[in-house]
């Protein structure tokens, strides 16, 4: 409050009654929202008593006006700022630091407003929830007196305030108290790296966004070519009015944070202040503590920070030696310290990582579908070389997130870790290819100039003695390495300009010549299965619904060509009548007519040239996006009519794994198979249609044993089907195959309560059934969700679909990595004949997405049958081994 009158005194006496405009970043725009409160009559002169708005605008950049998470952080020591300030600080400890930061009023004024939380989250507001940390119980009760004022509606003047928000940083949006002291914190893309977009943003107020993090709103060029307009006008063209698409879309998930920059620099300033007790210090030293803790405070990355002058400038004769190598040569033959290779997140290696991992005898694969490998964004994987399969002496996979998403700054930034990492190993150089530069990607120039700034930015941060000294860049092809070579050239000529804080050579050698090959390398592993190969497109679909805008996401990944993201805004009320009229449609002719509906409504015209190609798809979705009929979509070419599901082979994947996958026994000529059918001994409960359905199988399976190793466990009917002894033979029997048919049970609000009905009164989840993380080849699940089951009015085809992703999804977060399930009711004689044609073809050694394509168009002309069964899992993966 102190503070909002001094403001107000201050524009009195200098602008009285003149027209004034408040530009505020961070807790700025709290303290003049608090002057708009206490002094109104001073804010309405401020218009400057002309007709319209000529002053008297508030701008705000990056305001935390319900709040930030950050806050316990720095209280809780967690936050960098304070560890800076400990290792700045020779005579206090951390814990002394944070008794000093703890008696500053403003960080509880911002601390995440009660209004907002969660009943769970408010006890951070009861002083024995922060342990051992010396919060201030005066200045904690006093808090929320603030944030009283702030909620006020008087605080908003959404005609004459906005609000900029910074975008695509990875900001704290949850709390969770472990013990006192302990919290875990949830992260967002949504925020600019300190103030969540849902913290920040008043009601009414109009926003605009940029990629930026938080400390260089103001320093942001667009922001500032933009701020004249919204002074004058109220708007602007410059800025975007919507969020940029984030890097990471749905629930946020509970992060690790990188401790790698923090304890370089925190080293670094621990021993300026060393040397500054000694008297052996020199302003360029002190420069660099100050402006590394005022950065980190202001919530501003590191990257671009000069070392030798604590400024973002960097002045001529101060630059950074690094020599840049062109090597046309083979990755797997190239002698260097460490090999860079990027990772898109659950994609198959290809390429240059291809070869790596061929070379490593599939470890990449392994680690992949082990869930090993993390591959988020500037997340890096270690991998050393112990023996002569590749000439490196490590292996780095460097994190690149999801496929279609990657920006030259997120290889800069990813840049920035990878030479964090290796310098601070103490090695000299590293090699890598061009990361990010595929078709549809950047071009290569540009993935160039964002390796080399990356590159800088690190080295910025260290010593000489510990800097990268020599960059390899690695291309394999005559046509690529010779536009490389002319890209490097350009770039040295005009070195002054685009690296002005670089001192750079560059050198060109030819130690193998290679033409491209018709087809990408691709691994050929031969493992449990051989889901090592992308085979096809990969298509990501999420889902955005805000109150006026319902909007489809689309990316994509071949394996030779990257698509950027793709979004297409659609009504709710369409895109449902034309998936219930799919999933009832009776003849092939109406299945083409609304599947092709539902391919034109939905698919971003690039993306559909990618299915009108010979090869499988596979479309990456979340519960939200899985409910739809995706394998009945239809495109029409001047060929062919194309069916996803029975022409492209077409499976499901869940974009975000609840767990890593399970083990999984053996690929062999053996199976361990179990079938389950109609186990429910209720009356009202059995089903005819799957006894059938398992004895069918089971005499599949019996055909098949004079040229397959097969053991047998077949329950059907009630009377076979005890609960107890089946969990028993899950937790003891290493199966292949586990196939049920009966009924299902899926609670959105409870997913751990559904599963296999076995009784009114019985539920085999997930987790009992694959509680001990043994997992089968094969899950094949006709599970009905009857309305009987829960006394209540017939479920649509839409909501038996989204039950059907939620089942699957939980049978997913026990480490299952194959899943088949039914959409919606099936015809009986239909369903048998699917599961003839497809375990025919599967127990051959065909792979279960050919194996799913086959079977559905078996049963083509019977309904719409054939496109209610999804396959959830890897489209190449295999039951048996051809013999």
């Amino acid at each position: 409050m102190a503070a909002a009158d001094a403001l107000a005194g201050f524009i009195d006496e200098h602008f009285h009654r003149k027209p004034v405009h408040l530009v505020a970043h961070s807790m700025g725009g709290l303290v003049s929202r608090m002057f708009i409160v206490r002094h109104p009559e001073l804010w309405e002169s401020m218009r400057g008593g002309i007709e319209g708005v000529s002053g008297g605008r508030l701008i705000m950049f990056g305001t935390p006006n319900y709040g930030s998470f950050v806050i316990p952080q720095i209280l809780t020591g967690e936050d960098m700022t304070a560890r800076l300030l400990a290792a700045a600080d020779l005579k206090n400890r951390l814990q002394e630091v944070l008794g000093i930061i703890s008696t500053f009023a403003g960080f509880y004024q911002m601390l995440p407003f009660q209004s907002r939380l969660s009943p769970a989250q408010q006890m951070i507001y009861r002083p024995d929830s922060w342990g051992d940390a010396p919060v201030s119980l005066f200045l904690l009760n006093r808090s929320p007196e603030f944030h009283n004022v702030m909620d006020h509606p008087e605080s908003i003047d959404s005609h004459r305030m906005i609000y900029i928000a910074g975008c695509n940083r990875k900001t704290p949006s949850g709390i969770s108290i472990n013990a006192p002291g302990d919290f875990d914190y949830r992260f967002t893309w949504d925020g600019d790296g300190f103030v969540t977009h849902e913290l920040g943003l008043l009601p009414g107020v109009p926003a605009y966004y940029v990629v930026e993090s938080h400390g260089e709103l103001l320093r942001n060029e667009k922001v500032l070519n933009a701020l004249n307009d919204l002074l004058i006008c109220g708007r602007t063209e410059v800025l975007s009015e919507r969020p940029m698409v984030s890097r990471a879309v749905g629930q946020p998930s509970f992060l690790r944070r990188s401790l790698i920059a923090e304890r370089v620099v925190s080293t670094e300033i621990s021993d300026i202040a060393k040397r500054v007790v000694a008297g052996n210090d020199n302003r360029q030293d002190i420069r660099f503590a100050e402006e590394s803790i005022l950065r980190s405070a202001m919530g501003t990355p590191f990257a671009g920070m000069d070392r030798s002058s604590g400024k973002t400038e960097i002045h001529k004769g101060m630059e950074i030696a690094l020599a840049v190598e062109l090597v046309q040569g083979d990755v797997t033959t190239l002698s260097t310290p460490v090999i860079v290779i990027g990772h898109y997140r659950g994609v198959p290696p290809l390429n240059a990582e291809g070869a790596i991992n061929h070379a490593l005898h599939g470890m990449i694969t392994i680690a992949n579908d082990q869930g090993m490998i993390g591959a988020g964004l500037g997340e890096l994987f270690f991998i050393p070389v112990t023996g002569k399969q590749i000439r490196a002496g490590s292996v780095i996979l460097a994190g690149m997130g999801e496929e279609g998403r990657f920006t030259k700054d997120d290889l800069r930034y990813l840049m920035t870790n990878v030479t964090l990492a290796v310098s601070a190993l103490r090695l000299d150089s590293f090699a890598m290819v061009v990361v990010g530069s595929g078709k549809g990607n950047l071009s290569k120039e540009r993935a160039i100039v964002s390796i080399i700034e990356g590159v800088a930015d690190a080295l910025r941060r260290f010593s000489e003695v510990m800097r990268v000294r020599k960059l390899v860049i690695v291309e394999r092809y005559d046509e690529e390495y010779s536009e490389i070579k002319k890209i490097l050239c350009r770039l040295q000529a005009e070195r002054e300009r685009i690296f002005p804080c670089l001192d750079l050579t560059f050198t060109y050698s030819r130690r193998r010549s290679a033409e491209r090959k018709k087809k990408s390398h691709v691994t050929e592993i031969t493992l449990n299965a051989d889901e090592g190969d992308l085979s096809g497109a990969r298509i990501t679909v999420e889902r955005n619904i805000e109150e006026s805008h319902d909007t489809f996401t689309f990316s994509a990944l071949s394996n030779t060509a990257v698509i950027p993201v793709r979004k297409v805004e659609v009504q709710d009320f369409f895109l449902r009548r034309t998936s219930d009229r799919l999933m009832v449609a009776s003849t092939l002719q109406e299945q083409s007519e609304y599947g092709q509906l539902l391919a034109t409504y939905l698919f971003p015209e690039d993306f559909r040239r990618i299915v009108d190609k010979d090869e499988s798809l596979t479309l990456m979705l979340d519960r939200s996006t899985a409910s739809y009929p995706w394998e009945m979509a239809c495109f029409k070419n001047s060929r062919q009519q194309i069916f996803l599901g029975s022409d492209l082979q077409l499976t499901r994947q869940f974009r975000s794994m609840l767990a890593s996958p399970g083990l999984m026994p053996p690929l062999n000529r053996k199976l361990n198979v179990l079938v389950i059918a109609d186990p429910a001994p209720e009356r009202e409960l059995q089903l005819e249609g799957a006894r059938r359905e398992g004895r069918t199988v089971v005499d599949i399976l019996r055909g098949f044993s004079e040229v397959l190793d097969i053991t047998l466990h077949e329950r059907i009917g009630a009377a076979a089907c005890d609960p107890v002894e089946i969990l028993a033979l899950l937790c003891n029997v290493e199966y292949d195959i586990v196939h049920y048919a009966g009924h299902g049970v899926f609670d959105e609000k409870s997913p751990a309560r559904s599963g296999w009905l076995f009784s009114r009164d019985c539920i085999l989840s997930p987790r009992e059934i694959f509680q001990l993380r043994r997992v089968p080849r094969l899950v094949f699940a006709n599970a009905c969700f009857s309305a009987v089951i829960e006394d209540r009015s017939a479920m649509d085809a839409d909501e038996e679909n989204r039950r059907l992703a939620g089942l699957a999804e939980s049978f997913f977060g026990r480490g299952i990595q194959n899943y088949i399930g039914t959409g919606w009711a099936v015809d009986d004689k239909a369903a048998e004949c699917f599961a003839r044609v497809f375990y025919s073809n599967a127990l051959g050694g065909e792979t279960l997405g050919y194996s799913m394509a086959e079977a559905r168009k078996g049963i083509f002309g019977q309904g719409s049958t054939w496109g209610a069964y999804q396959h959830y899992g890897h489209v190449n993966a295999h039951l048996v081994c051809k013999p």
